[in-house]
């Protein structure tokens, strides 16, 4: 009877920690994918801009080093976060499979587990 308390517990704590990780980890990668949604969306706007000036051969002598710029500005920023955006998806997949065990563990299965 004790053992089979124990285990219940243990599974239960076990269960907590690996949810609680797993939130974590999705609030971290979202904050990621959101900074990454925010260069996409000024990717979109650099470019609208660079094909309208070009639409309406109303480019100006500084346009060609503006626009370098703001791309390899783009770029290195992206190239920046690239590296922070693997790691919170590679944690989000591990906590993700670890909550899947646990949960396993309870009983509970998914489609995914066949």
């Amino acid at each position: 009877m004790q053992r089979r308390l124990w285990n219940s517990l243990h599974l239960r704590a076990s269960t907590a920690r690996a949810l609680h990780a797993y939130r974590q980890a999705e609030a971290r990668f979202h904050e990621v994918q959101e900074r990454k949604d925010a260069l996409d969306a000024e990717e979109r706007v650099i470019l609208h801009i660079w094909t309208e000036k070009l639409s309406k051969a109303s480019l100006k002598p500084g346009d060609h080093e503006g626009f370098q710029s703001a791309y390899l500005s783009l770029g290195q920023r992206r190239a920046e976060l690239f590296e922070s955006w693997q790691t919170a998806n590679a944690d989000l997949a591990s906590a993700y499979e670890q909550a899947r065990r646990v949960l396993r563990e309870f009983g509970f299965t998914s489609p995914l587990d066949d």
